[in-house]
């Protein structure tokens, strides 16, 4: 059977289309075809492997649509990295606001990326952290915004990856600051870069001046790091994620 990844992506004021509420059974294992061909009644939501992927979907015209109200309807697992995909009739759905999560480890450490659709206002990329012995205890340390303002890029990272950094990076074409802690001397300083000059902000003095200077409006991004410190609204043990995907492959 051929698998149809039909990718349609639906930008609106929600964040999220979490599920509030634990679906029944029937529904985790059927569709209605109205939401497919308009048609009453409904059909069956199978699961399937194919090239060490893990499909949930339904049959419509000879191929496989992803969909499950109750799982990742994509699960991807390669050597040490495992990749869960949302999706609802053929299209990314954000559950607990995230379409997808790869995990991974490394040095000992469980890697998480997730990420959003695409929204201002939200980290399209979130990067968590966690030790392998307490997956259920993570801290996000790196988040990454698209959406912010057209072809403006924002990175926070916090001790990211093993470092000691606490940084994050404003990027817009060629003009970029950057916020970053200074160990020795206990203080934030900024550093501005423009296809003209260079401009190094001791304890970030002038920073509203000097964002409006080089962007033309004002850049806060202690407001980015200081978000990551914020709680983790999604299921960070793939245990317990592939334990949904298993309900429909037993």
């Amino acid at each position: 059977m051929r698998v149809l990844i039909v990718i349609l992506f639906f930008v609106s004021g929600c964040q999220t289309d979490a599920i509030t509420t634990k679906p029944s059974d029937f529904i985790c294992g059927n569709a209605e075809n109205r939401f497919i061909d308009g048609s009453e009644g409904f059909r069956d939501v199978i699961a399937t492997e194919y090239g060490g992927t893990t499909y949930i979907g339904y049959s419509h015209n000879a191929e496989l649509v992803p969909h499950s109200e109750c799982a990742p309807a994509i699960t991807t697992i390669s050597g040490t990295e495992t990749q869960f995909q949302w999706f609802k009739y053929g299209q990314p759905s954000a559950v607990d606001g995230v379409v997808s999560l790869t995990f991974s480890i490394k040095n000992d450490r469980q890697h998480i990326v997730a990420t959003r659709i695409p929204h201002k206002g939200v980290a399209n990329e979130e990067y968590v952290e966690t030790d392998i012995n307490t997956p259920e205890i993570g801290r996000i340390s790196k988040r990454v915004w698209t959406e912010e303002f057209s072809n403006l890029v924002i990175t926070a990272e916090d001790r990211f990856d093993g470092s000691s950094t606490r940084t994050s990076e404003a990027t817009l074409k060629t003009t970029s600051k950057t916020k970053y802690w200074d160990e020795n001397g206990q203080q934030w300083d900024c550093y501005y870069v423009s296809n003209t000059n260079n401009k190094l902000a001791l304890n970030c003095e002038n920073e509203i001046e000097l964002d409006i200077e080089y962007f033309g409006f004002t850049v806060p991004l202690s407001t980015y790091l200081k978000s990551l410190s914020q709680e983790i609204g999604y299921e960070i043990d793939s245990i317990v994620i592939l334990s949904e995907v298993e309900r429909y492959i037993r």
